[in-house]
């Protein structure tokens, strides 16, 4: 993923380069809050009904460092034993296409709002939300009253 594949958030632009989630160290990830994008490593691009794009995953966490470290985490399971378990789809995207992230802090908003921002964004550029997110934010998208 390179940083041009985040244009769909044209508001701002993310407040780290994109970083190999599986090679990051936690020193690395910040503690604040705030909405993070996953896509896949090297140049694998995934199709959307618009356009393609390597995004698979848009979360948001109260605590960066704690959930991306998460997914790291699982990303890793999910490669070493993806045959024991069921594992999310944003495990198994991880797992199948790596993982390169960025994240945004939320400065002036709360996480959620963020996250529901980044899907709506995506929606409106890719029709559809990315991949390995099962539903929609639970937050009103933006510009809406209520979820779809």
């Amino acid at each position: 993923m390179k940083l041009f594949h985040l244009a769909f958030h044209e508001k701002e632009w993310p407040d780290t380069p994109v970083i190999n989630l599986l090679a990051a160290k936690d020193a690395d990830l910040p503690t604040e809050p705030g909405a993070y994008v996953l896509g896949t490593a090297g140049e694998t691009m995934l199709v959307y009904p618009w356009g393609t794009s390597p995004v698979y995953y848009i979360g948001k966490a109260e605590d960066l460092r704690e959930r991306l470290s998460t997914h790291r985490t699982y990303i890793q399971g999910a490669k070493d034993d993806y045959w024991e378990r069921w594992w999310w789809p944003r495990y198994q995207y991880g797992a199948a296409f790596g993982a390169s992230c960025v994240w945004f802090a939320s400065h002036e908003t709360s996480a959620k709002v963020l996250e529901a921002s980044l899907v709506s964004e995506f929606y409106l550029r890719y029709g559809s939300i990315p991949v390995a997110n099962t539903q929609w934010p639970k937050t009103p998208r933006a510009g809406t009253e209520s979820d779809p």
